[in-house]
């Protein structure tokens, strides 16, 4: 470990900020004329902080605080500031990146990426700045929340128990903290942003406000070795329950392949190879901490889909000592996130396993990434980031009815079947399109379509590898294609504006759909096959019936392209995703937008929702992969 006193770095971290946050003018403007900046900015301790100014979304920032200032109007700063302290402890300590391990050890471990950490707790400054009602436009807000890390972060607290990590020399591409130390982390950035821009308000001088910030920032350090020695105990006693097959030398072995910040391993081998009393533990453990304890250890027991009796014993200790705090974490765990940002290009293509057990991804950069769910798709873990999947951009995913193979489609005109669960793949066919492959769509007994941007639909026998038939018709791009349940009915949409109905027994078209302006991108057959809904260019969405041709409803609501369109389980919804960033929620009984969701930064091209839950996946051009947990029972 190397030690970075506050004096060498953080000091001349305030200094410089201090002086910039006195003017209105843009942070990183300011700085870019002073040479003594540029300097410390060439630290590799300080670029992870610039990076997460950058990335904070500041509009979705001040929604959810409004959102919760409207839902308890008598709440005041200090009580708003405690809720999203809280939110943001359980975010950061339950959503885990990790890959390689099986599940329940890897999800135990509950360590969470370096990079994404930061910037879920700068959002959080400018949250409880927004609390304070202060201006999240304007550009000193950037210098201010520079200045609070370096009074959380860099304290000399910090550094002694370990949760200084920022102020040392470690490598931020993939690195991991622990649960124990992050929320520890989390807390003291919030209460030292709290203290700052309360004390702001209240009319004292900014000297003042960071005497005050540091002040309170020291005493949740204080006691932050108890605290964390206490959550990180309270979890490997719910690794150990949950992995009574691994000694504890197979665990730390486990543990070695990840690339975890040294001080987050060495806290995990001290307690698991020491474990303290159980019950000892939770007297220790202050109730906010309790919190994040509850939310973690239920993650970790559910991470398997099956809590044993040993774990379940852990978790009714856990919930009778903090019964207060388990009524209010269904409430604040978080329902809408960012799944991952770390796509280089457009995602375009995402879709839940039939079980609901797996989220698939692929992007135009070719890469194709896998989720396991937990929970009824409240929680995802990593388990296979698969780099270079095809030889050129990814356009399109499937997965077989039956679960047992995943279909991805590329620019480079060759099918790649995957087992999805393990990460390999089982063969690859070259395809003989044309063209690209833009589209696809499995069908009853493995059969599957794929669409192509020479206008030709292939279907396949995917057991032999072998074409069944090829479909003409369309005289464009083929977008999009899709099966009914029977699998009697494939429905294809193309940029000649038109969408086909065909037969795939005989290969012979049913009947031509015409209606939309433009090229049609997006389909979606109802549970009994009897209504398509058509998203087009045109911004509108057609549904059809399926055993007339007749139009049923026009829908629109979209202001650019409808890329994306799925049904939900009970079929009483659709939901469609845009080129103008937003998602729409339709109630089919009236035909009116039930939700319109709003977050990504650029168009979104792909679309899934869980068939086991409210979980909807969207990815976007934004290159971001967005869950949303929405609630259509009112």
């Amino acid at each position: 470990m190397q030690n970075h006193p506050k004096t060498s770095f953080w000091g001349n971290v305030l200094d410089n900020v201090q002086g910039a946050a006195n003017t209105a003018g843009t942070f990183l403007d300011q700085v870019k004329g002073n040479q003594q900046f540029q300097d410390l900015a060439k630290q590799p301790q300080i670029k992870p902080f610039l990076l997460a100014l950058e990335r904070v979304d500041i509009q979705s920032a001040q929604k959810h605080v409004q959102k919760i200032m409207r839902n308890h109007p008598d709440w005041n700063a200090e009580k708003v500031a405690d809720q999203l302290i809280q939110e943001k402890a359980i975010l950061l300590g339950t959503q885990g990146l990790l890959s390689s391990l099986v599940p329940g050890f890897a999800a135990g471990l509950m360590a969470v990426d370096l990079a994404s950490s930061l910037v879920a707790q700068a959002e959080l400054i400018y949250q409880i700045a927004c609390a304070h009602a202060m201006d999240l436009h304007d550009p000193a807000r950037k210098a201010e929340v520079l200045t609070i890390f370096g009074l959380a972060l860099g304290s000399g607290m910090a550094l002694k128990f370990g949760v200084g990590f920022a102020a040392r020399n470690l490598p931020v591409a993939g690195a991991l903290v622990g649960a124990g130390g992050n929320a520890v982390m989390t807390y003291a950035v919030g209460f030292a942003a709290y203290k700052y821009y309360n004390a702001i308000v209240s009319g004292k001088t900014q000297e003042q406000a960071l005497e005050e910030s540091q002040q309170a920032t020291e005493l949740v350090l204080e006691e932050a070795s108890v605290q964390e020695s206490a959550l990180d105990g309270i979890l490997a006693h719910m690794i150990l329950a949950g992995q009574p097959e691994l000694s504890i030398e197979d665990i730390e072995r486990n543990l070695a392949q990840l690339p975890l910040e040294e001080a987050s391993r060495a806290s995990i081998s001290k307690h698991l190879e020491s474990l303290r009393d159980f019950d000892t533990l939770l007297m220790e453990l202050q109730p906010e901490y309790g919190l994040v304890a509850l939310a973690q250890a239920e993650r970790l027991a559910r991470s398997d889909a099956q809590v044993n009796p040993q774990e379940q014993k852990l978790l009714t200790k856990l919930e009778q000592r903090f019964q207060e705090q388990a009524e209010m974490l269904d409430t604040m765990l978080p329902s809408n996130y960012i799944l991952t940002d770390e796509f280089k290009q457009t995602i375009r293509g995402a879709q839940f396993s039939h079980d609901g057990l797996y989220l698939c991804a692929c992007s135009d950069d070719r890469s194709l990434k896998i989720w396991k769910t937990y929970d009824q798709c409240k929680s995802f873990q990593l388990i296979h980031n698969l780099q270079g999947a095809h030889n050129d951009e990814i356009k399109a995913l499937s997965i077989s009815l039956n679960d047992e193979l995943l279909a991805t489609a590329s620019e480079d005109r060759v099918l790649a079947f995957w087992d999805y669960r393990n990460g390999q793949k089982v063969k690859q066919i070259e395809s003989g399109h044309q063209k690209g492959i833009f589209s696809l769509a499995f069908g009853q007994d493995q059969m599957l379509a794929s669409g192509s941007e020479d206008g030709e639909i292939k279907l396949w026998n995917v057991n032999s590898g072998a074409v069944r038939r090829s479909l003409f018709g369309h005289k464009r791009a083929v977008w999009c294609l899709v099966f009914n349940s029977a699998g009697n009915v494939l429905a294809s949409g193309s940029n000649d504006d038109t969408t086909r109905l065909w037969n795939p027994s005989n290969g012979e078209t049913i009947r031509e759909l015409k209606g939309h302006q433009h090229g049609v991108y997006a389909l979606a057959f109802s549970a009994d096959g009897q209504t398509l809904a058509t998203g087009s260019w045109d911004q509108t969405i057609i549904l059809w019936d399926v055993e007339t041709g007749e139009q049923r409803t026009v829908l629109k609501g979209h202001k650019a392209a409808v890329w994306q369109l799925a049904f939900t389980p009970d079929q009483q919804f659709l939901v469609s995703a845009s080129d103008d960033n937003s998602i729409i929620i339709w109630d089919l009984a009236t035909g009116n937008i039930r939700i319109r969701l709003d977050g990504h930064q650029n168009g979104i091209y792909a679309l899934a929702v869980s068939p086991i839950s409210s979980a909807i996946a969207s990815g976007s051009w934004d290159k971001s992969l967005r869950i949303w947990n929405v609630d259509l029972s009112e």
